[in-house]
């Protein structure tokens, strides 16, 4: 993403973070990669039901909800990695 904006065309896709790039310093305190954040709306889904002020109850009910039936709690790195290996439910 710091570099992100010396490429034109990439501001013309859809950009989408995960665990890592949420509040990233790197991008945060970098001015370029922080602007073409902004103007690309880059986002990054919750993958949890978060901490204090950042808690969202409907994402902690489906959290709650995976632990009851599953037995334990669904991080997203696991579907990156049953898609790196090609694996599908």
């Amino acid at each position: 993403m710091i570099q992100a904006h010396n490429h034109p065309v990439l501001d013309s896709v859809k950009w989408y973070g995960s665990d890592g790039s949420a509040l990233n310093e790197a991008i945060t305190k970098n001015i370029e990669a922080a602007r073409f954040a902004v103007e690309t709306n880059f986002l990054k889904p919750p993958a949890g039901g978060g901490e204090g002020p950042n808690k969202n109850e409907t994402i902690q009910f489906l959290d709650d909800q995976i632990i009851e039936k599953v037995g334990l709690f669904h991080r997203s790195y696991d579907d990156f990695a049953d898609d790196a290996c090609g694996y599908r439910h």
